[in-house]
């Protein structure tokens, strides 16, 4: 309950002082992770929820695919729009996007980049999350063969997140290496291809680490942010937009907007006070 009510404090304050700030034509991209809503994660939205938020995308935005969204900024000049531009990205390629967010965005004719972390699918009882508890074995991953069902789908592009899901900001270039030739090789094994795109775990990455990764692939994707505009547009760090489930639907399109971009940095800095406090 008080995380609740300091997460609300938070959107409500990261609202207000955006409330100047002018409306641009970026390009933003979402970030999901899972639409079941069983686990305490703010990562898992309720499924209603996540319905209606496509719902919502569907009639009142311009959905595009990754890889359109990219040409769009490397070409440095966006195209006026009626309608803002979304990209929809979900990570760690869980079992119900299969199942549930797929048929979602297949009523709506939505594009979705998936990012794959190779061992989880290997091994489905190592669920690419912090902390695990006795909730964690319903996080189930997709099979292969659901990958390559997702594959066949115009809708998706499958991008890479690893192998082992592990802080590439903690690792020396050699096992990012490693890591990166597990999931590489894999993927080839399984699917046949190569993947253009790239995801950071857990979204903790340095300079070191992108300089190991960008050879690999032409994309890298962070997290945090709000949307991309031509000007400031980098392939190697493009920030991505956390949808979560105390946005509920009343937050979403401020979420969407850039008005909760203040939200989570003035969240890590409390959690930095406090843990000082208890030292």
């Amino acid at each position: 309950m008080a995380m609740s009510a300091l997460r609300g404090a938070l959107k409500s304050f990261s609202y207000l002082i955006t409330a100047f700030k002018k409306p641009c034509d970026n390009i933003v991209f979402l970030m999901y992770h899972r639409v079941t809503g069983d686990v305490n994660l703010e990562l898992d939205l309720p499924f209603e929820l996540f319905e209606k938020q496509m719902a919502v995308l569907s009639e009142g935005y311009e959905v595009i695919s990754f890889d359109a969204a990219i040409e769009l900024l490397q070409a440095r000049r966006i195209p006026p729009s009626s309608r803002p531009r979304v990209v929809i990205t979900f990570d760690d390629a869980y079992e119900d996007f299969y199942d549930k967010a797929l048929p979602v965005l297949e009523k709506y004719s939505l594009p979705a980049t998936l990012y794959v972390p190779t061992s989880f699918i290997d091994n489905p009882g190592e669920a690419p999350v912090s902390v695990l508890d006795e909730s964690s074995a319903l996080l189930k991953p997709m099979s292969w063969d659901m990958l390559r069902e997702a594959q066949r789908n115009h809708l998706i592009t499958l991008a890479a997140h690893s192998h082992g899901h592990q802080e590439y900001s903690s690792l020396s270039p050699d096992a990012i290496k490693a890591d990166v030739a597990i999931s590489n090789g894999r993927i080839a094994d399984e699917l046949g291809v190569s993947f253009d795109h790239f995801a950071y775990p857990r979204g903790r990455w340095n300079e070191v680490a992108e300089a190991t990764v960008r050879p690999f692939y032409k994309t890298i994707t962070l997290v945090g942010g709000a949307g991309v505009s031509p000007s400031d547009f980098d392939p190697y760090r493009i920030p991505r937009v956390p949808v979560i489930r105390s946005d509920g639907f009343f937050w979403f399109s401020a979420r969407i907007r850039g008005r909760l971009v203040y939200e989570q940095k003035i969240l890590n800095l409390v959690k930095g006070i406090l843990n000082a406090s208890r030292r």
